[in-house]
């Protein structure tokens, strides 16, 4: 029977190694190219804030795929990862926001508000029912066992600690 980590952790392929290892390189490589690029590039709606979509947006894409090939107990888990991924992608776009006239100009780059969107109001009631929504399903298929079933055994620098979940 495998392990807890073994079903936490998906195997790693290819894709993923990959996108791992372009992420850690992007991350090294954007502490000097701060230092060097102009401060639109950082703007609202620029490169870098585009860059961030992008990367919650694949983290919801990798999420999707750690779902079809899991455990039919971790299936709704990781439909909860990438539903979370897709909601703080579209917070970073201001719920569509961005995709308007900017309400104005500054020295630090244009000013988006979500406030100006005709459907705002129904944001956060959306947002709410489907986690409630996404929470009855983890519980009527079962992804609550996951949870409670496993105690994973960590070697963290030569220690052991065991995680004991409290639901």
């Amino acid at each position: 029977m495998p392990s807890a980590i073994t079903k936490l952790q998906p195997r790693l392929n290819k894709t993923t190694l990959t996108s791992l290892s372009i992420g850690l390189l992007v991350l090294i490589v954007s502490y000097p190219l701060a230092l060097v690029l102009p401060s639109w590039v950082s703007w609202e709606n620029g490169p870098v804030e585009n860059a961030q979509v992008v990367v919650l947006l694949l983290g919801m894409v990798q999420a999707l795929i750690f779902q079809k090939y899991g455990s039919a107990d971790w299936k709704w888990l990781w439909r909860g990862a990438a539903l979370i991924w897709f909601i703080c992608a579209m917070r970073e776009l201001s719920w569509g926001a961005v995709f308007m006239e900017p309400l104005g100009m500054s020295e630090e780059g244009p000013f988006f508000s979500s406030r100006q969107l005709w459907y705002k109001p129904a944001v956060m009631p959306a947002l709410i029912g489907s986690i409630l929504l996404l929470g009855v399903f983890m519980l009527k298929n079962g992804s609550q066992s996951c949870l409670t079933r496993y105690s994973a055994q960590v070697d963290y620098l030569g220690q052991s600690f065991c995680w004991q979940p409290l639901v």
